[in-house]
């Protein structure tokens, strides 16, 4: 079992919001008695937040793939308006993860063998194409706005799959984590 990482309290409190370690952890540590007090801990998140985020992202994902057959069929108002959805519910989900990540614990995966190395392929590659996406989106807005349709395009055709990739593999992370 591993120790947790020992910090003083703020300003040298006992609050409560440290738990003290156990007497018997802190005695084979031989740490004096102001060491024995551990991070914060944080609150489990409520169980309808992190379906919320999952159906945020969904969301984003689907008004872009509207979006995205709105522009094949050259109705260019409705794609502008759809994608502009899309982005408002992206940037709605980024809001709601970040502060459910700063306020709340986060939960591990419990899996076991091929199903955690698998899930854990898929989340880094979510992880890392959702850090892309951010910037690729920002880009593809910002010419559009301009009226540079000829790079829009050309960014966009980068920038759609992988905002799609982003919106699946983070509702099959969501499934993963709390359904497997």
């Amino acid at each position: 079992m591993k120790y947790p990482i020992l910090a003083f309290p703020p300003c040298g409190s006992r609050l409560s919001l440290y738990r003290p370690l156990d007497d018997r952890k802190a005695e084979a540590l031989a740490l004096p008695r102001r060491f024995r007090y551990t991070h914060p801990v944080k609150p489990s998140a409520p169980p309808w937040l992190p379906a919320l985020n999952t159906t945020l992202i969904l969301i984003s994902g689907v008004a872009i793939l509207v979006g995205y057959t709105f522009i094949r069929t050259r109705r260019t108002t409705l794609h502008h308006r759809s994608m502009l959805v899309g982005t408002a519910f992206a940037g709605l989900f980024l809001v709601v993860y970040m502060a459910r990540a700063s306020l709340f614990q986060t939960k591990i995966f419990a899996g076991h063998g091929v199903i955690r190395f698998i899930y854990l392929l898929i989340l880094t590659s979510h992880t890392l194409l959702a850090i892309a996406v951010g910037p690729l989106a920002l880009i593809t807005l910002v010419r559009a706005f301009r009226g540079d349709f000829a790079r829009h395009k050309r960014i966009a055709r980068v920038t759609l799959p992988i905002w799609l990739y982003v919106a699946a593999s983070g509702w099959i992370i969501y499934w993963m984590l709390y359904s497997l």
